[in-house]
């Protein structure tokens, strides 16, 4: 499901949010929405409608369909992983990432040595929080950019020689997913590419 904000521009309106269709074509929205009148007729507010990215979008000039992301995809009961031993610092940890059935990232745990300390509970947090916005859509790319160079203990050299130095664990997850992933799957699609392709 999406979502249209409407905002109120006179002293009856009141802001809220009005529930539509995933891929709601603006134009056939409900008329009190795009019209900005109240059930009783009275002009009252106008629909402000925002798309996932946060871009206002003008129904007069833009009714295009909107493309948000709302609906959570859980991984199977199931499924394949991959975990990965590391070092940074010299604190020890092992990262594990859940994949969906066609591969991609859905869910990522980190263990570390210090079980039970602060780090450890905000790693598991961060964890939680980075495998629901995998969950709910947000693309692998946007969320290992998000999270590269943060900068706090433990940090410095690492086990992993393509990722010499990382500036904290997070920053060291991001970029062993990004690596793994991300690169890998842009490799895959350019060599693809320029693969000519052979008639029968």
């Amino acid at each position: 499901m999406g979502g249209f904000r409407v905002g109120g521009f006179y002293r009856a309106a009141r802001e809220k949010w009005i529930i539509g269709p995933l891929m709601a074509d603006i134009q056939s929205s409900p008329a009190p929405m795009v019209s900005g009148m109240e059930p009783d007729g009275r002009p009252s507010a106008v629909a402000t409608v925002v798309s996932a990215g946060g871009a206002t979008l003008n129904p007069g000039k833009e009714a295009g369909r909107l493309n948000m992301v709302s609906m959570r995809h859980s991984l199977p009961v199931t499924r394949h992983s991959v975990t990965h031993k590391f070092q940074i610092g010299g604190q020890e940890g092992y990262l594990t990432i859940g994949l969906f059935e066609d591969g991609r990232p859905g869910e990522i745990f980190v263990k570390i040595a210090k079980e039970g300390s602060t780090l450890s509970g905000l790693l598991q947090a961060f964890c939680r929080a980075f495998s629901l916005a995998l969950q709910f859509g947000l693309s692998l790319e946007e969320a290992t950019r998000r999270f590269k160079g943060m900068r706090f203990e433990p940090m410095g050299p690492t086990s992993n020689p393509s990722i010499p130095k990382a500036s904290s664990i997070i920053d060291y997850i991001a970029r062993y997913i990004e690596q793994e992933f991300v690169t890998t799957a842009q490799a895959q699609r350019d060599v693809a590419v320029r693969e000519p392709v052979t008639e029968a």
